[in-house]
């Protein structure tokens, strides 16, 4: 029998988050960066780059959770680095 190799996602916290014109960029507590098109996230993109400045990361058990303070949306970044709303 052969075992699985299943790749693990390392424990992480967002540490800041910047926009580009294209791309929502996280800085991550173990120093990588996680780029994710502004487009897969139309609530996101819907907000004026001055409103995307006005942003809080929060968590119960690790900074994972965004919001704005012009949306009524909170953001996940998921251990597979997608984007919850909820």
């Amino acid at each position: 029998m052969r075992k699985s190799n299943q790749l693990k996602s390392e424990k992480f916290e967002i540490q800041k988050i910047t926009f580009n014109k294209t791309h929502i960029i996280f800085f991550l507590s173990d120093r990588r960066q996680i780029l994710i098109p502004i487009d897969s996230v139309p609530e996101i993109q819907r907000l004026k780059p001055s409103q995307r400045k006005k942003i809080t990361v929060t968590g119960e058990s690790k900074l994972d959770t965004f919001l704005f303070d012009h949306s009524d949306s909170v953001f996940r970044l998921t251990d597979d680095f997608r984007i919850l709303e909820g």
